[in-house]
Formats: C-alpha cells, sequence, structure tokens
C-alpha cells in the first residue's frame, strides 16, 4: 500500500513478479507510461487501485478479461482506449479525450431529456411532496463503476481497511426512528471512504441548482461522543529529537475504545495533506499499548503572528544571494532565473518541487519560471 506517496515514474515491473500479492494501491501518486501487459505473476491480485495518476496508452487485455469478481480503480488517468465495461472496474474520467458528452458504455441510452433529477442516496424510491426521489440502493465496492439506471450511474472508490471486505460496509442504516415526514431519506445512506459521484448525462445543457441534505450523525444508545472515547489525541508532550529538532508527541488516550481507528485514520489523513501552514507529521511509535504520534513543534502564539508575522514578510533583494567577489562578472538576468529555480527545487512540500524536465527548461528559457511562494521553512525540513 503506496498511496499518495509522490511516486513517479512508469508503473513498477518488478510488482508483476509478486505472485502472492493480493492488493496493490499504488493511487494518488505521479505513476506514467503505459500498464504492463504481462501479467502472469498477479493472478493471485484481488484489489488494484491506481486511480489518480498520469497512466497513458491502451488498458491491456488482461485487464478487460480479468474475473469481475475482483476489483479494479483506474478512474482519473490518461488512458487512450476504452475498455470493455464492467462493474467492478471503475473508469470514470479514466481517458484522455474522451467525449464525456455521448452516452457511456455502461449506461442504456436515455430515455428522455431530463430538467432536473432527484436521488435517494443509499435508499429506495420514494415521492415526498410531489417530488419523486429515485432508488440508489444498488450494493456499494471499492471500486463500483457501473449501473443498471437509465439515466444516471455513480462511481464510488476507496476501500475500507479496517473493515471485513465481504460485509456490505458501503451502505449505512439507522435503527432509531425518526419523527419527521421525510424520514425515509435520512434511514439509509451510502457510505465511501475515498470518492462518491453521480454521473447525469441525460440533463440538458443548462444551469442547474444542486442540493444536498445531510443528516447529523449520532451515537447509538444516547453515550455522547465524549463518553465513547472519540477525544483520544488530548495529551501532548514537546521532545527534542537526537539531532535537536524540536517536536510535539501526541499520546492516545488509554481510555479511548475506538483509538486504533482513529490511530490510523489521522496517520493516513496527515500524510495525505501537504502544505506549507500545516505542521508535519514526522512518524509513529507503536509500543505495548502506548500509540504516539509525532509532529513538527509549534510553539503557541496568535496564528495571524505566524502566518503574517514581520520575520515572514520582510523583503529582501535576491541578488543578496550571490557571492559578492564575482562583481559585475555575469548575467544578472540568467543569475536571477537561476536562484528562482532553485528555490522552487528546493521547496518544503516535494509535491510543489517542479520535475526535471521542467527545470531544465526554465533554465534554458524555453518555459517561464514558475511563481515562487515563500514560506517559511526550518532546518529540519526535508530536502
Amino acid at each position: 500500500m503506496l498511496s499518495n506517496c509522490n511516486l513517479s515514474g512508469k508503473f513498477p515491473e518488478y510488482l508483476t513478479t509478486k505472485s502472492k500479492l493480493k492488493i496493490l494501491d499504488l493511487s494518488f501518486n505521479r505513476l506514467s507510461g503505459p500498464l504492463p501487459e504481462n501479467y502472469d505473476g498477479l493472478k493471485g491480485l484481488e484489489k488494484m487501485y491506481l486511480t489518480w495518476n498520469n497512466l497513458t496508452g491502451p488498458i491491456p487485455d488482461w485487464i478487460n478479461i480479468r474475473d469481475p469478481r475482483y476489483s479494479i480503480d483506474l478512474s482519473y488517468n490518461n488512458f487512450t482506449l476504452e475498455p470493455k465495461c464492467r462493474e467492478t472496474l471503475n473508469l470514470f474520467k479514466s481517458t484522455w479525450g474522451w467525449n464525456y458528452s455521448k452516452p457511456v458504455e455502461c449506461l442504456n441510452r436515455c430515455s428522455e431529456e431530463r430538467y432536473s433529477m432527484h436521488i435517494n442516496c443509499g435508499g429506495p424510491a420514494t415521492t415526498i411532496e410531489k417530488t419523486t426521489y429515485e432508488a440508489d440502493d444498488d450494493p456499494g465496492g471499492a471500486t463500483k463503476y457501473a449501473s443498471t439506471r437509465l439515466d444516471w450511474q455513480k462511481s464510488t472508490t476507496g476501500h475500507f481497511w479496517d473493515i471485513d471486505s465481504s460485509t456490505d460496509s458501503y451502505t449505512a442504516q439507522k435503527m432509531s426512528i425518526l419523527n419527521m415526514s421525510n424520514s425515509v431519506l435520512y434511514t439509509e445512506a451510502s457510505l465511501t471512504p475515498l470518492s462518491l459521484t453521480y454521473y447525469i448525462p441525460c440533463l440538458v445543457n443548462g444551469n442547474y441548482s444542486v442540493k444536498l441534505h445531510f443528516a447529523e450523525i449520532v451515537m447509538r444508545d444516547n453515550k455522547s461522543y465524549y463518553s465513547l472515547g472519540r477525544r483520544v489525541f488530548d495529551v501532548y508532550i514537546q521532545g527534542v529529537l537526537s539531532d535537536g529538532t524540536q517536536i510535539a508527541v501526541k499520546q492516545l488516550s488509554a481510555k479511548s475504545k475506538q483509538g486504533n481507528r482513529e490511530f490510523v485514520n489521522e496517520i493516513g489523513m496527515i500524510s495525505a495533506l501537504q502544505h506549507p501552514n500545516l505542521v508535519r507529521l514526522y512518524g509513529c511509535c507503536i509500543e505495548g499499548k502506548q500509540l504516539l504520534l509525532v509532529y513538527e513543534y509549534m510553539e503557541n502564539n496568535s496564528l495571524a503572528h505566524v502566518l503574517f508575522g514581520s520575520i515572514f514578510t520582510k523583503k529582501w533583494d535576491i541578488m543578496e544571494m550571490v557571492d559578492p567577489r564575482l562583481g559585475s562578472a555575469f548575467n544578472k538576468k540568467e543569475v536571477v532565473r537561476m536562484i528562482n529555480v532553485a528555490l522552487l527545487c528546493t521547496n518544503q512540500s516535494p509535491a510543489l518541487r517542479p520535475i526535471m524536465s521542467t527545470v531544465v527548461s526554465m533554465l534554458e528559457g524555453k518555459t517561464d519560471v514558475e511563481e515562487l511562494v515563500m514560506v517559511p521553512s526550518t532546518s529540519s525540513d526535508q530536502s
């Protein structure tokens, strides 16, 4: 599982030799190029998630003939050919240049032109105050794409790793009684950990108002949020690493009944978020019943001061970085370009650094240098 790890380059060929591999998750990276044609070593693969990459070329035949019981998510890529339609093969926006205004192969042709659409997400068909809500009670899935509906389809992506895959973890049902006229809309709901997309190609062109209705999630048996131990990260410890780096440690509450899930969710969420104004997660520690998260340390102060303080907004001349011993024996324009490119390459967020081909193009003057957003950095920033 290497989701959102900023991986780049071609699909790793050595993975095709891992015969015991059952789940492969390389989603949310920057992989490019075609998928391998050789599939002999991946016969045991049951789930493969490659959504949100830059994969190109035709989709290999082994994906088209793959056992439909197994899930494959190829959504949001740049493939050049459409494969055969299959319910457990998610192809939403998977091809470059595909005309999404025409009927999709997995859908029946539109029964009529639509000017409105009402869907009971996760529930049965119902009529409320002369408004008919269509049923959306198909079983969910980690790579669900196809639909038997006439005029629309639903795409769901993502796998609940902490729930048995044999259970229906993509539908929620409220057990308590709701005293309201439209309770059927809030009795059942669809769940998806990554994305939920409704595709309605039968709507005529025009401007539409989209209304989303949500029910507030409450705890069972009248237990409060606090009594269930959901506030699990309430102990903070300041520490220092061996190299002198100051850190903040979050200690999981020993009284938590749902701490393990919260612990894994926080690691996944913070690891996926990369922004100069968010503290960095250095790592975690698991020892016995102790669960710890190690963060970049930020001292208590005004948030406005941290983001907009004078130390961060002080004006400076970029030429101060040039060795004064050079005098005037250099092209100032080229030096400024080189320094700006160097600053882009050392951005504290790896996701914001340009790729090498772009760097070369900027240095050669073929491409304009990207705008540099100056953010505070520390000596412990990753390079």
